[in-house]
This record gives C-alpha cells, structure tokens and sequence, in this order.
C-alpha cells in the first residue's frame, strides 16, 4: 500500500505493516508516533552533519572582536514539531545563529570581500582592512541529508515500532 499525502508533500511506501498495529489507536496517539519518529530521523541528519563538518575543520577560529568562535559542529541541531490543523510532524536541523552567525558563509561561500577590523582607535589614522579571497561553498546541510538517508530510515522505524509498542501496552494498561 502506497500513502499519499499531496498536501504534506510526501508519499510513504510498506506502512502497511505499522497502519494495521496502530488503527484502532486515536489520531493524537498517531501523531505522537509520528512525531518521535520525525525527531529521530533529524537527529541522524543531525549528527551526520556534526561528523562531517568535523572532519573539515581546521582549528578554532576568531570572531572579529578576537574571542574565540565556538566550532559550527556544536552549533548543528534538530528539532521536531507538529504544525497546523492536521498536525503534520515536520523536522528541522540547522544551525544557532547566535552561536555560530558565520555558518551561512561556510555552507553558501563567500565572494572575495574588505573585512574592516573594528578597533576603538584607527591604526596609523586609518581603519585597518583585510581582503578576503573568498571561499568556496562547503554545502555541509545537503550532503548530511543525503548521506543519512538509510539512517533517517533506520531510525523511523525503530522510533515507530518503539513507540507503538509503548502506546499498545499503555492501551492495554488502561483497560
């Protein structure tokens, strides 16, 4: 059975098996499976993504102000929430501005730039620059969503099966 949902822009394929386990359980149970499986699936995209900016970075960098920037791995994170009237789990894994407001410049490049060094008093009368060559894009986000892909999966339905099993002993438990 394939399930098609144009609206949420996904079709599932062998859910079948999980559809006959959970039918008779209400939609708030089934957007809760939902959910959790949505979150786990982000979090292997997410640790995905640690790995491979980790493996490419080259050392602390500095901010500006010359305190040291905390790496951009550790600032990779993954969120799950239910969105709308229907509740449709959407997962979201991205990056902390605040932490690391550099991150768009490494995953999109840079082209070549004047970067003007802020001090309280100019240098030799004058603001000190430095050119930037540039850098080339390092799109560190789809390469994490395309290498985990089998993971996402993996993790899905362990998470559904999981909580399924944990939502059929609390039905019983009640009854």
């Amino acid at each position: 059975m394939k399930l098609n949902n144009k609206k949420a822009g996904i079709r599932v394929e062998g859910i079948q098996p999980f559809l006959d386990k959970i039918e008779h359980l209400g939609p708030k149970i089934q957007g809760r499976v939902a959910l959790a499986a949505v979150k786990a699936a982000s979090a292997e995209v997410r640790k995905k993504g640690q790995r491979i900016v980790k493996s490419k970075a080259l050392g602390d960098g500095m901010r500006p102000s010359g305190q040291k920037r905390i790496h951009l791995w550790k600032s990779i994170i993954n969120k799950a929430k239910a969105y709308g009237k229907d509740k449709i789990p959407v997962g979201t894994i991205g990056t902390q501005y605040k932490v690391t407001p550099h991150d768009h410049l490494v995953h999109d490049g840079t082209s070549p730039h004047i970067i003007k060094i802020p001090k309280k008093k100019p240098l030799f009368g004058r603001q000190l620059e430095v050119r930037h060559p540039g850098a080339r894009a390092f799109p560190f986000m789809k390469f994490a969503l395309e290498e985990s892909r089998e993971a996402q999966q993996k993790a899905m339905v362990n998470k559904i099966l999981k909580r399924i099993e944990v939502e059929l002993q609390k039905d019983k438990d009640k009854k």
